[in-house]
C-alpha cells in the first residue's frame, strides 16, 4: 500500500515530526527532516548557552535583586523598578531568541521558572507591606506558582519548541493562556486591580476568576489525546 500523507495542520500535524505510525497504516519515521512547521523543536539543537538564556538569567537576578532590597529599605519604587526590569527582560529574551533562531525547549523551561521566581518575590513584598491583599496574593500564587506551571511546561509533551506554539496543539488552550492578550491579562489584571483600587474584595476576584481559567484550561489539557512514545500527537 503506497502513502499518500501529506502534512497537515494542528495537532495532526505532529504525527510526521517523529516516529510513529498513523491509523491509515502510513509509517512515519526518524526527525523531522524540512518540516516546515514553525515552532516544531524536532532535530534542533538545544543549549542552555544561548544569549536569550543569559539575559533570562541577568534579567531575573536583576529583578530579584531590585525587590529585595525595596523591601529591605521599605521602598516601594525599588519594588516597581524590579517587577518593570522582569517584565523588560521577559520582553528582551523572548524578542532575541525569536529574531536570532535561538529559541530552545531549555530556554522557554528555564523563562517558565524564572518568571515565576520574580513574579512571587514581587507579590509576597508587595502583600508583606498591605496585610489585607494577603487572602487574594495567596489565591493568585497558588494559580501562578502550581496551576499555571504545570500548564505551561505542558508543551514539553509535543514536539513544540515553548508555549508560544500551543495553537499547534489545542487554539482555544492557546488563546486562554499564552496568546498575547492572554499573558497580559494574567500577568497586569490582578497587578492593575490590586494597585490602582487596593481592594481585597476586588482584587479576590480577579485570582478566583483567573484559578478558574486555569482550571478549566487543566481539564481540557488532561482530555487532549495521549502522546505517542516519540512525542506525536497522534490521532484520536
Amino acid at each position: 500500500m503506497s502513502c499518500n500523507h501529506r502534512p497537515g495542520v494542528g495537532s495532526a500535524a505532529y504525527i510526521e515530526l517523529h516516529a510513529g505510525v498513523r491509523r491509515d497504516g502510513c509509517a512515519v519515521t526518524g526527525s523531522p527532516v524540512g518540516c516546515t512547521h514553525h515552532g516544531c523543536s524536532g532535530g534542533k539543537r538545544d543549549s542552555y548557552l544561548t544569549w536569550p538564556n543569559l539575559v533570562t538569567t541577568v534579567r531575573t537576578v536583576v529583578a530579584v535583586g531590585l525587590v529585595l532590597a525595596g523591601l529591605a529599605a521599605a521602598s516601594t519604587v525599588l519594588l516597581f523598578v524590579g517587577l518593570a526590569a522582569y517584565w523588560l527582560g521577559d520582553v528582551a529574551d523572548g524578542v532575541l531568541a525569536r529574531r536570532t533562531g535561538a529559541e530552545t525547549r531549555t530556554g522557554a523551561v528555564l523563562d517558565v521558572v524564572a518568571d515565576r521566581l520574580c513574579v512571587a518575590v514581587f507579590f509576597l513584598s508587595y502583600a508583606f507591606w498591605h496585610q489585607q491583599l494577603l487572602v487574594p496574593v495567596a489565591v493568585f500564587l497558588v494559580t501562578f506558582m502550581f496551576v499555571d506551571t504545570m500548564l505551561s511546561l505542558s508543551f514539553l509533551n509535543w514536539p513544540l519548541l515553548s508555549t508560544n506554539y500551543f495553537y499547534l496543539v489545542d487554539r482555544r488552550l492557546y488563546l486562554l493562556n499564552w496568546s498575547p492578550v492572554a499573558k497580559a491579562l494574567n500577568g497586569g489584571l490582578l497587578l492593575v486591580v490590586m494597585v490602582v483600587t487596593g481592594s481585597p474584595v476586588g482584587t479576590l476576584a480577579v485570582a478566583v476568576a483567573q484559578l478558574a481559567v486555569k482550571t478549566y484550561s487543566t481539564v481540557r489539557l488532561v482530555r487532549l489525546r495521549p502522546v505517542r512514545e516519540g512525542g506525536c500527537a497522534g490521532p484520536a
